[in-house]
């Protein structure tokens, strides 16, 4: 995500900041996970600093899993992530 999508896309509330895309920019070419996560971590800062958008609601997602499977998150995004799991 990117402030400057407000442009065009799904920005709907167009809001707009150099140093959070700058940060997001960086972290997608970083592969070290912990300098990535802090880059992150700051551009989230930033976000939570300026609060472009208000979330007010969350959708409540539920997935049916064998107890022989280990690692599955739910994705707050919507998306199956099958990275991590496993079977016992």
């Amino acid at each position: 995500m990117y402030s400057d999508a407000g442009r065009n896309g799904f920005n709907f509330s167009k809001w707009r900041n150099k140093t959070f895309d700058d940060l997001i920019q960086k972290s997608v070419q970083i592969i070290n996970m912990d300098k990535r996560t802090q880059l992150y971590l700051k551009a989230q800062q930033i976000f939570k600093q300026e609060q472009p958008i208000t979330p007010i609601a969350y959708a409540t997602d539920y997935a049916v899993i064998n107890k022989r499977v280990t690692g599955f998150k739910i994705n707050p995004l919507g998306l199956t992530i099958f990275s991590g799991v496993g079977l016992r």
